[in-house]
């Protein structure tokens, strides 16, 4: 069992972080059990770095797609330099809500949009949630000594700055969920990021292929996408990743995956050509870069 219905005295007892603020305070509020994990996301982006056996350029910015012959031969980096592909090289593109941009370059219009998120970042904090622990306002993890409270879903193009009254509304949010914080003279420092949203709320993993419709001429062969949305990105990103290696590698499914309908999360008729679309996109942001 993952998820049941708790009464407010078991929440408590199971999360006792519940006792404080305002997270209780309406008598009719429903609590929810999930059974589910949290990561933190830049110490598995470090850990990857470390155990992985490719290589791992830092600090570099893919800031165009060079072609040749339907092919993706180069990339191009921080605008100024490129590297060359080896002949045989596919291209995945998993680049979060900077996806879609990067596909301008190639005429190829993909149904991701970037949703800004905030979150506000206490560190050395003594003691915080034991689990996850969420309401319609703020959605809050412990990790380690840091406490991180989120919330609030943007569409503000590709603007990752943090906006002043948001930044107070989430101070105010947290200050409400977590009092002690407050006396403690502890107050975090409010962040901005944005999240790959797919249009249809669904996964796009897998190869681009030529579409119905679609002028076969500009396809270029050896691109790939690996694009889960929201919240789920992190766990269902490696999810992706291990399902286009079997694809690339030619090997066979495992059985449970036999048995998952792939074609809702392919990329195939989501990912269109469609130059008038691209450009139009490249003018109304041409700093999403």
């Amino acid at each position: 069992e993952t998820k049941r219905d708790l009464t407010q005295r078991e929440a408590k007892d199971i999360e006792p972080v519940l006792r404080w603020g305002n997270w209780l305070s309406d008598p009719s509020k429903k609590v929810t059990w999930d059974l589910g994990s949290s990561v933190h996301c830049a110490n598995i982006a470090h850990k990857l770095r470390e155990i992985t056996e490719a290589q791992v350029i830092n600090n570099t910015i893919v800031t165009k797609f060079c072609t040749d012959k339907g092919r993706v031969t180069e990339l191009q980096l921080n605008g100024n330099t490129t590297l060359p592909l080896n002949d045989d090289t596919e291209v995945v593109v998993a680049a979060g809500s900077w996806t879609g941009r990067l596909l301008w370059d190639l005429d190829l219009w993909a149904p991701v949009i970037p949703l800004k998120g905030y979150t506000v970042v206490t560190d050395n904090v003594d003691f915080g949630p034991r689990h996850a622990v969420a309401d319609s306002q703020l959605y809050s993890v412990f990790v380690g000594n840091q406490l991180r409270c989120s919330s609030i879903g943007q569409v503000a193009g590709w603007d990752a700055s943090v906006d002043p009254q948001i930044a107070q509304y989430m101070h105010k949010l947290v200050d409400q969920k977590f009092p002690h914080l407050k006396k403690e003279g502890k107050t975090g420092t409010a962040v901005a990021g944005l999240r790959p949203f797919t249009c249809d709320g669904k996964p796009l993993v897998g190869k681009i292929e030529p579409h119905t419709g679609g002028n076969v001429d500009n396809y270029v062969s050896n691109v790939w996408v690996n694009v889960p949305p929201g919240f789920v990105g992190l766990t269902q990103a490696q999810g992706g990743a291990e399902l286009i290696a079997m694809q690339m590698a030619g090997e066979e499914l495992p059985d449970e995956m036999k048995e998952v309908d792939l074609s809702h999360i392919s990329p195939q008729n989501r990912v269109v050509h469609s130059r008038f679309w691209t450009k139009l996109c490249g003018y109304r942001w041409p700093g999403a870069v």
